[in-house]
């Protein structure tokens, strides 16, 4: 074994221990195959070395990259992982902590996806950056990577999460989206090897082998320049100068890998290296919450909740849980996981939650209404009634007594001729004839229109004389004549109401067995088939050329009451009309002005002592009734309406619907449009002349121009 000192003059043999004053003397004594067979040997082994300490660094770099891909691509496991995938991976994290947390050697680190600024990243000092974490922790490495994310799309924070935390990360498992996955970082110290190998690295940086200073007035650096001492911590800077080969080897391995996994990761794009210490601080941020006591996150809830509950499987769960809480040596995490899911059992137990489809969904319930009785007596309710001086005391107590109505409530005669029809109806048909047939015969149904021929004749008598008394009231002057002519035609009109009465029940009767005898006709044998008798006129003609006619009087055209018609525009009414218009015609102006301009508000006042008179304008007609529905009469006060007379207010939803509003026209320029529009003309038919001559003299005489044929 030889060992060279570079620049030295001085060469030892190992073997015989003889000093040589330089190389070419070593080379001539002991001969120049000699030599190169021992240089070639030493060069192998050294190469060797290289060769597995380089070999070495790149299964760790391997693993860390692996682990990484598992860790923190928490959006790449949200699209690719099934949900038994993401189950059993939940499992997998879950014993990582509880190792983690016995162990007392490892923390909990949270990844939160979320868009940062650059500057909140920089500066260590804000609120901001001391909530989120700045390194990524790799268990294989031993170190915390830190991306530097100059996009602002990522960061990382280490501390253990709150039971809150737990329960919003469980939902967002469920759910399959992420906003943040659980894994366990440890504080494993890889010693590095402090042998010098190989030659020093050469050339340019490229870019991914840059780190990126964070600190103000800190210099870009590159990797392979610097190394650290002992132990390496990847995420931080790199300050020592003349740090071993091996640790520069791979520190750039690691953050090369870094940014190779950078190109498919979405929020990791760079990272930087510092230098390490053998004790990893680790800060802490504590977030005061309120706690919400709806929520069952105490033992001393579910302990009132056994004794509260009726239903023993709900108990015995309970108190399972509660045991196992209290006994068994759980992690927080898995406390808080356990009381989360007894949560839930306990509040689908007692009916306020249901689980549909994996979600929770909460039950509303309905306050129940009151349930009345239903009345099987009646009420009596005691009224004092005050009866007029007027009305005798005798009538009164007769109206008000009990047995007085009792004997009143008689079947009206009406009633009694609904029964008999109904008695009537119900009977077969074969004995309703038979029945007709006994009751009529053709003598009396002659008898019958005897009578009402007579009857006839009376009415028409009484007629004349109540014309011939009616001209002799005329005629007299006096008082008592008067008086008594009236009570002659009162006592006449009342005989002819009675003989109109009695008529219309004879001829009544006369149909209905006129009726029975013609149904009786095809049905029953022995049926008489007589034929009515016409004798006489029903109705005399009465003399005198006829009835007269009543004059009657023209309706003479009395002029309306004339109105004002006002749209509100700038805070003040504005009168839209010149001359005082009708009622109607002023509402339709002031609602066709509201409904096609930027006023909200019409009003239509009386001009007292003015009628209406023909409007100058073109008013639309009966535009207010078709756009009824888009106004109120009302004003809302401090939430109560107050009714308005004679005024409209538009509907919110209303205020930009036709095309003037949409233009916003004002007051003016709406009403100006409308007065623009001429009432249209009237067509007036001519009647075509028959006898129309023309006038020779204005005729003109048509002129004949020849024209020349070419020969």
């Amino acid at each position: 074994m030889v060992r060279i000192v570079v620049g030295g003059d001085i060469v030892k043999d190992p073997r015989t221990g003889k000093v040589f004053g330089s190389v070419e003397e070593f080379v001539r004594r002991k001969g120049r195959p000699t030599f190169e067979k021992e240089f070639a040997s030493l060069q192998r082994q050294k190469q060797e070395r290289l060769n597995k300490s380089l070999q070495e660094s790149k299964e760790r770099t391997i693993k860390i990259t692996a682990d990484l891909r598992r860790q923190f691509n928490a959006l790449n496991i949200r699209r690719d992982l099934s949900r038994n995938e993401l189950f059993s991976l939940r499992r997998d994290l879950q014993k990582q902590i509880g190792f983690a947390e016995r162990t007392g050697r490892n923390e909990l680190a949270n990844i939160r996806v979320g868009k940062f600024d650059e500057e909140k990243i920089i500066k260590v000092e804000t609120p901001e950056i001391k909530r989120f974490g700045k390194e990524i922790f790799n268990p294989l490495l031993g170190a915390f990577v830190r991306p530097s994310d100059p996009s602002g799309q990522a960061t990382g924070f280490i501390r253990v999460p709150t039971p809150d935390e737990q329960i919003l990360i469980e939902e967002a498992e469920r759910k399959g989206s992420f906003s943040g996955i659980l894994e366990t970082i440890s504080k494993k110290e890889i010693e590095l090897e402090k042998k010098l190998f190989g030659e020093r690295i050469k050339g340019s940086p490229t870019r991914e082998e840059q780190v990126t200073a964070l600190k103000e007035g800190f210099p870009p650096v590159r990797v392979f320049e610097f190394g650290a001492e002992g132990f390496l911590k990847a995420g931080e800077f790199v300050t020592q100068s003349k740090a071993p080969p091996p640790a520069r080897q791979l520190a750039k391995d690691v953050l090369e890998d870094v940014f190779i996994f950078a190109t498919f990761s979405p929020f990791i794009n760079s990272a930087t290296a510092k230098k390490g210490s053998t004790e990893a601080k680790v800060t802490k941020t504590r977030t005061k919450k309120k706690v919400d006591k709806t929520k069952i996150d105490k033992l001393r809830d579910l302990r009132e909740e056994i004794k509260t509950s009726s239903n023993d499987k709900v108990k015995s769960f309970i108190e399972k849980t509660v045991k196992e809480i209290e006994t068994s040596k759980l992690t927080k995490v898995q406390k808080a996981e356990r009381l989360r899911n007894l949560e839930i059992f306990v509040r689908e137990a007692r009916g306020q939650i249901s689980i549909q489809d994996g979600k929770i969904v909460p039950i509303v319930k309905l306050e129940k209404l009151p349930v009345f009785k239903k009345v099987t007596k009646p009420t009596i309710v005691e009224v004092q009634i005050k009866v007029p001086k007027l009305i005798r005391l005798e009538k009164t107590k007769e109206i008000l007594s009990a047995t007085s109505i009792k004997n009143r409530l008689t079947v009206t005669k009406a009633k009694e001729k609904n029964k008999k029809r109904v008695e009537q109806a119900q009977k077969p048909l074969g004995q309703k004839y038979k029945e007709a047939q006994r009751r009529v015969s053709p003598l009396e149904l002659f008898t019958i229109s005897q009578e009402i021929s007579q009857l006839t004749r009376q009415i028409g008598l009484s007629k004349n004389k109540q014309d011939s008394l009616s001209k002799q009231l005329l005629a007299t002057k006096s008082l008592s004549a008067q008086k008594s002519l009236l009570k002659q035609m009162s006592a006449l009109k009342s005989g002819q109401k009675l003989l109109s009465r009695q008529l219309s029940k004879q001829m009544s009767a006369l149909k209905v067995a006129q009726k029975q005898v013609q149904r009786g006709r095809g049905i029953g044998k022995g049926i008489p088939r007589g034929r009515l008798l016409r004798r006489g006129r029903p109705f005399p003609i009465p003399f005198g050329g006829g009835l007269r006619r009543k004059a009657v009087k023209r309706l003479i055209e009395t002029k309306k009451q004339g109105y004002n018609s006002f749209a509100k525009a700038k805070g003040k009414f504005k009168k839209l009309n010149k001359v005082p218009l009708t009622k109607t015609q002023a509402r339709n102006l002031s609602a066709f002005i509201v409904d096609n301009s930027t006023s909200a508000r019409g009003l239509i006042k009386r001009v007292a002592g003015k009628k209406a008179l023909k409007p100058r304008t073109r008013i639309p007609v009966g535009y207010f009734s078709r756009t009824r529905k888009k106004y109120r009469t009302f004003k809302i006060v401090k939430g109560r309406r107050i009714p308005l007379k004679n005024e409209i207010i538009e509907l919110r939803g209303k205020r930009i619907d036709t095309r003037g509003e949409k233009k916003g026209l004002s007051v003016a320029r709406s009403l100006a449009k409308l007065r623009k529009l001429k009432p249209s003309p009237k067509i007036i038919k001519k009647s075509k002349r028959t006898s129309f001559k023309p006038d020779k003299s204005k005729i003109k005489s048509s002129k004949l121009i020849k024209t020349r044929r070419k020969k």
